[in-house]
């Protein structure tokens, strides 16, 4: 009996011990984490698809402020003289299309068919005037200037707007240089507005603006396209939203407050739901006086665009830039010091958004490995730009280590062009940065 206690009395000393050695192997196998930290900067350059969009007419030796963007209106009638055939090189050559897209620079652009002036003009062209016949619209003038409103229920203008619409999604949807497209063709500047026009083809019913909506929709990528209010096909597709009349403080905030409560729209005559999460861009209203810049500056603190257009590039200020777009950072990376060849390294961030809008389209987030100030390896993770609104996020990314790897490796994080697959944006953090790849660190393959 005293034997089989002194055994029991060493297997009950022997258990703690065992589970000491399997702690202190498991701190052993432990491998310590690199923890790095960044401070926030301005990104010294222009970053795409959002901030200041310069009139594209402009010379492009003198392009006024930094800027990523261009924006241009076209017309049906200079687009179509003749029916069936376009033609888009005259309108790029008077856009400087050619030489913006060599800088880097894209295309913000609206098709309209009626463009107030100070004569009497026609903004379709002759041939379907012609084929429309005695009820093709009406002439009007107000306060914007004088002009022609189409009858847009007409059965002809319908079924040439549709080609016509095909046509340039063939020509500009997957066009590296186009970043937006403004939803236009109804009402003054495509606006889908026809202030002062008071008979039966100012606007198409209610009913019709799907018809409207979907044209565009099927020429097109959604992430491109922005609707002038929140009608009902821009809460059905979750479309961008832009403010026609930035500058006018009356105008702006009634745009704003259909945003946020509804609203309704008498001159088509359809209930505006509330929409307060779209994305937005500003275009300056025609009208707007070029002395009050404080309220513009208020103005856009709540309208919060991605991009805003229309404004005489001296005149903007360093305030304005910060009530636009988004802007990028890592605060933080936390990811192992160590890891073996074949594995996965885990990148744990605290990314920032710090701007107004998240980022607005799909662009590709790489994780990358440098030796030697090289690439030797690169990336794609699933992280999704759109879902990083403004504030702070903590997701984390992983990235394969190829088998053959060894040696002390520098990791990245880059954000891609998807047409040229090159890093494009600036990170506003102070860091070390090869190519648009920023350094958050360095770790060890073995």
């Amino acid at each position: 009996m005293r034997a089989f206690g002194a055994n029991r009395r060493r297997n009950l000393l022997v258990i703690p011990v065992m589970v000491l050695l399997i702690a202190l192997a498991s701190l052993l196998k432990a491998v310590p984490a690199a923890v790095n930290r960044f401070r926030p900067v301005d990104p010294g350059r222009a970053n795409p698809l959002m901030g200041w969009a310069v009139d594209a007419t402009r010379d492009p030796d003198h392009p006024g402020p930094n800027h990523s963007l261009v924006y241009a209106t076209l017309t049906w009638r200079e687009l179509e003289p003749r029916q069936g055939e376009y033609d888009f090189e005259t309108f790029e050559k008077k856009n400087h299309l050619d030489t913006w897209w060599a800088m880097g620079k894209r295309l913000v652009l609206r098709f309209v068919m009626d463009v107030p002036g100070p004569r009497d003009h026609i903004d379709i062209p002759d041939w379907l005037l012609e084929a429309m016949g005695e009820d093709a619209g009406t002439r009007y003038e107000n306060e914007l200037g004088r002009g022609f409103s189409p009858n847009y229920s007409h059965r002809i203008l319908c079924l040439a707007h549709e080609q016509v619409l095909a046509a340039l999604g063939a020509r500009y949807n997957g066009h590296s240089g186009v970043a937006f497209v403004e939803i236009g063709s109804l009402g003054h500047n495509g606006s889908w507005r026809t202030d002062g026009v008071s008979n039966e083809w100012a606007m198409p019913a209610a009913e019709d603006l799907l018809y409207w909506a979907f044209q565009y929709q099927q020429a097109f990528d959604d992430g491109k396209l922005l609707m002038s209010a929140n009608f009902q096909p821009a809460r059905i597709a979750g479309l961008g939203l832009y403010n026609e009349h930035l500058g006018d403080a009356a105008k702006s905030w009634d745009w704003l407050d259909a945003l946020e409560y509804g609203s309704f729209d008498y001159d088509i005559g359809t209930e505006l739901r509330p929409m307060p999460h779209g994305l937005r861009a500003a275009r300056i209203d025609p009208g707007f006086d070029t002395t009050d810049l404080i309220s513009l500056v208020q103005q856009l603190s709540q309208c919060r665009p991605t991009y805003v257009s229309g404004l005489d590039p001296s005149r903007k200020t360093a305030a304005m830039d910060i009530f636009m777009g988004y802007r990028l950072w890592v605060r933080e990376a936390r990811f192992a010091t160590r890891r073996r060849a074949g594995y996965r390294l885990r990148v744990d961030l605290d990314l920032r958004n710090d701007g107004v809008q998240p980022f607005s389209q799909p662009w590709p987030v790489a994780l990358c490995l440098l030796k030697e100030g090289e690439t030797v390896y690169r990336e794609i993770t699933s992280l999704d730009l759109r879902t990083i609104t403004p504030g702070d996020h903590k997701p984390y990314l992983s990235l394969g280590i190829p088998r053959g790897f060894r040696g002390t490796y520098q990791l990245a994080l880059t954000i891609l062009d998807p047409h040229t697959m090159e890093g494009a944006v600036a990170l506003s953090m102070d860091c070390p940065c090869v190519d648009a790849q920023y350094i958050l660190g360095s770790f060890t393959v073995f």
